[in-house]
């Protein structure tokens, strides 16, 4: 048996299990942002990953002292904005 999509069902079919992942992921309460190894862990991914993608303008993050922190909304904005 094949199984065959269309480019667009994939985009849409992944924008929602993002966002149904980023729902479940246990943001701390309180909390307003989170520093890089939290907001890796957070997504599932590598401190480098969301280095690299601030560094290349496509995430926001603030250096707040010595530490780089990510707000919620920023990180949800890029993983919906990835391409499979």
């Amino acid at each position: 048996m094949r199984l065959e999509f269309a480019k667009n069902e994939i985009e849409e079919l992944v924008r929602q299990v993002v966002a149904e992942v980023m729902v479940a992921i246990d943001w701390p309460q309180g909390r307003l942002a989170l520093d890089e190894e939290e907001a890796a862990r957070a997504c599932g991914v590598n401190r480098h990953v969301l280095r690299d993608l601030r560094l290349s303008g496509k995430l926001k993050a603030k250096k707040l002292g010595r530490k780089v922190v990510y707000c919620r909304d920023d990180l949800l904005r890029v993983l919906r904005e990835i391409k499979p």
